[in-house]
């Protein structure tokens, strides 16, 4: 048996994709990507980890990559429960600009994947031109909108429901 989804090109991949190419896909490689920041404006707040891995099309792991970046901002009660991360780690992290530089070489001419990459991808750009550096131009798949379409019955869209629903463990 086999189970096939379409996706109407003119409406869902909109919202999925963002600066499609011509890549072929089965030679390309993946970043998958996620962002932690100090809030949730692109302008006033700062990005304060980032996290990828870089695998091949045939889900062979490249790389891995963790990191934490500097931040003069207090991080708010919010951050530091939610994501584990303390102020030690953002002071001891990297400069925006170093950070920003090898981000861009992590992601390198790969194809770029993330949940939410519209918020991620636009944080990092923002962050780019703020910087006086170039923006990120590679081709963007964001799974959160892919998951609404393939999944929509179900009730959450965080990546550790979906993993349940799926019958992946998360971590």
């Amino acid at each position: 048996g086999c189970e096939l989804s379409m996706i109407d090109d003119d409406k869902d991949l909109k919202e999925a994709i963002y600066n499609p190419s011509d890549i072929k896909l089965a030679k390309a490689t993946y970043v998958v990507f996620d962002i932690e920041t100090t809030g949730l404006s692109n302008r006033y707040d700062d990005i304060i980890e980032f996290g990828a891995v870089r695998y091949t099309s045939r889900f062979e792991l490249l790389d891995e990559f963790n990191f934490f970046i500097k931040s003069d901002k207090k991080l708010s009660k919010f951050t530091l429960e939610s994501s584990n991360i303390t102020e030690e780690d953002v002071m001891s992290g990297k400069d925006i600009k170093t950070a920003l530089k090898t981000i861009k070489e992590i992601f390198s001419d790969s194809i770029i994947v993330a949940h939410n990459a519209y918020f991620d991808y636009d944080f990092i750009n923002e962050k780019l031109e703020e910087n006086g550096m170039e923006k990120i131009k590679n081709p963007v798949i964001d799974t959160l909108p892919l998951a609404r379409f393939l999944f929509p019955d179900y009730k959450s869209y965080r990546e550790e429901s979906i993993a349940k629903n799926l019958g992946l463990s998360f971590s």
